[in-house]
């Protein structure tokens, strides 16, 4: 079996999978999937007291009507998970055992599927002397280091 074989039976096998998202997203990603932080997206989260310098358009002005307090509404943050496979693509990878490169992208594409069918966004890259974006069979990876195949 090849490498790129062993990708696309790792990520075939994958999908059956699913992986588990951690508690707190890096900030700044914005997305469809909702965290457990407090962000700015649509869904309402929960009231909390206001404090100095907090944006007075965040100020719950019917609640304050309603019970003369000041709070301020808080929504949930909408983040974009996504996962970078690292893959090492050095020569020592297939010199002694050429089954351990098989082997490595079979757990890459493993990992990759269960990313993806988890509903994160996936991208593998080959780690060698320059690192490179993987175009895996029957997909196309973009950007400017896009183009590096599956092979040891």
């Amino acid at each position: 079996m090849t490498v790129a074989e062993a990708f696309l039976r790792g990520e075939r096998d994958g999908t059956r999978y699913r992986l588990a998202a951690g508690r707190t997203p890096p900030p700044g990603r914005e997305g469809p999937v909702a965290s457990r932080r407090a962000g700015s997206s649509l869904e309402f989260h929960d009231h909390r007291d206001y404090e100095p310098g907090d944006d007075l358009r965040f100020v719950d002005w019917q609640a304050f009507a309603r019970s003369e307090r000041l709070v301020v509404k808080r929504h949930r943050e909408e983040v974009a998970p996504h996962v970078d496979l690292l893959v090492d693509g050095s020569r020592s990878m297939g010199a002694q055992f050429p089954e351990k490169a098989s082997a490595a992208a079979f757990v890459a594409g493993l990992l990759a599927g269960a990313a993806r069918a988890t509903g994160l966004s996936v991208t593998t890259w080959l780690l060698g002397d320059r690192p490179a974006r993987v175009a895996a069979p029957g997909r196309r990876a973009a950007g400017p280091a896009a183009g590096a195949q599956l092979a040891c």
